[in-house]
């Protein structure tokens, strides 16, 4: 049975976590399937799971207005519904650098480089067609707010921008 939009419904024994952590100039967001039956979510490499991963990050914990970095929108010349299957106990990788993120929302946070930051990561896909068509799962994942320690070299590698 999908769910109220259309989409299908997450397995009612599937217990997907969420984690963050740096990696070079890179921040991973990792789903784990904890569950009992796999999940097929979007791979990152097209327009569907592009958009997908998220941060939310603050210099504080609990910080009542953290800010939203997403990826910035771009151009796709190939694009084609690509997906994963992400079987039990397994997981699945969304990698985020600062080139791939909004530029705009970069502004307010670069400075924040060199000092400890509070992040949450969020994995969000949108109900489509496509999603329906290919089985892939739809909602919202957020993981637990955690400490980042400094230097952010994935926040700092990112490209000034121009204007």
């Amino acid at each position: 049975m999908g769910a109220p939009n259309g989409s299908p419904a997450m397995p009612a024994d599937a217990e997907l976590s969420l984690r963050v952590y740096p990696e070079e100039e890179t921040l991973v967001l990792e789903v784990t399937n904890a569950g009992a039956a796999g999940v097929r979510l979007w791979e990152q490499g097209n327009s569907w799971g592009w958009p997908m991963p998220r941060l939310y990050l603050s210099p504080e914990p609990g910080g009542t207005a953290p800010h939203c970095l997403a990826p910035a929108a771009r151009l796709w010349t190939r694009n084609f519904p690509s997906s994963v299957e992400v079987a039990p106990q397994e997981s699945a990788r969304y990698e985020l650098r600062a080139g791939d993120l909004d530029p705009e929302a970069l502004k307010a946070v670069r400075h924040l480089w060199e000092q400890p930051l509070w992040v949450q990561g969020e994995l969000r896909c949108e109900p489509s067609a496509e999603a329906v068509e290919y089985g892939v799962w739809c909602g919202a994942l957020r993981g637990q707010e955690q400490e980042l320690p400094p230097p952010h070299a994935w926040l700092r590698a990112a490209p000034e921008p121009s204007g």
